[in-house]
């Protein structure tokens, strides 16, 4: 994953750069599969969650604001330092 996963955040944040109404449906899939039992791809969605919410507008974020909060707070609660320091 981390040899394409640089690219593939590039193509996400275009597409939603060019449509932002897409926004909500790509984090929805950025949750749908999160991975809980991998830590080293947790802190690469969280680096891809942080570049999404940097486009996100206030509306939209109303929108997804629980559901982004309650994976935040589990990855609070993580046992993997990097997770949390992330988070």
């Amino acid at each position: 994953v981390a040899l394409y996963h640089q690219q593939l955040r590039y193509c996400i944040i275009q597409y939603i750069e060019k449509d932002a109404d897409t926004v909500i449906l790509i984090l929805n899939g950025v949750f749908k599969y999160w991975p809980w039992s991998c830590s080293k791809k947790q802190v690469m969605f969280l680096s891809e969650l942080e570049d999404i919410l940097e486009l996100l507008g206030p509306d939209q974020l109303e929108e997804v604001n629980t559901i982004l909060f309650t994976h935040l707070a589990l990855c609070l609660d993580s046992n993997h330092f990097q997770v949390v320091e992330r988070a």
